[in-house]
């Protein structure tokens, strides 16, 4: 039996169910800003947003992103595959009447999973470590105490028996040489973003 539970985004929705069968904590770890709608902020706009909207049109394209990513879930099929695995835990599923109390049928039945108080409560206030740096983005106004921005994370001792290739040690070499500081990378991993010039404009400012 573990303490805590730690979850990247894609499989924090099964993080969740455990840590609510178990009655345990569970920490989102985030290797970027959420651009998704899941924390709206009026510091920055969604991904694929134009970037220098008033913080005001920052906040509501963050909550009409959260409703979509609602919707795609439904829509993608996800929903299932949820109840499935909560009934493996124990969770009860409720069906909804497509009927309702209308003398006609408007839609098919819905089967949707049903969460406990705790589970909401965690969820709604789910403690998250963001694992970049305060140059790239300053920290939004509407991150909570339980919101901690780490800077990028990685093992103490990763350099102390790092063998690089030849070509690149002699890269590395003439550009300290050259203006005595070296050079400077700058990567977003994984992350695809529609709009990233303003993330590279934060990247340049701050390696200058």
């Amino acid at each position: 039996r573990c303490d805590v539970i730690l979850s990247t985004s894609m499989g924090n929705t099964h993080a969740l169910d455990v840590a609510e069968k178990e009655e345990l904590i569970c920490f989102a770890l985030k290797f970027c800003p959420d651009i998704d709608g899941q924390v709206p902020t009026t510091a920055f706009a969604p991904s694929g947003y134009p970037s220098g909207m008033p913080g005001m049109l920052n906040y509501v394209a963050h909550v009409v992103e959260n409703i979509r990513t609602i919707g795609a879930v439904f829509a993608g099929g996800f929903i299932p595959h949820v109840i499935e695995f909560r009934s493996k835990l124990g969770f009860p599923s409720l069906k909804i009447d497509g009927q309702g109390l209308l003398p006609f049928r408007i839609m098919d039945d819905i089967e949707v999973p049903t969460y406990s108080p705790y589970r909401t409560l965690l969820q709604a206030n789910q403690p998250c470590f963001y694992a970049f740096s305060k140059a790239l983005v300053d920290r939004p106004p509407e991150y909570q105490p339980w919101h901690f921005m780490t800077g990028s994370m990685g093992r103490n001792d990763a350099l102390k028996h790092l063998q690089l290739p030849a070509f690149v040690t002699e890269f590395l070499d003439a550009a300290e040489t050259s203006n005595g500081m070296g050079p400077v990378c700058v990567a977003f991993g994984s992350m695809t973003l529609a709009r990233s010039a303003a993330f590279q404009s934060r990247a340049i400012a701050a390696a200058r």
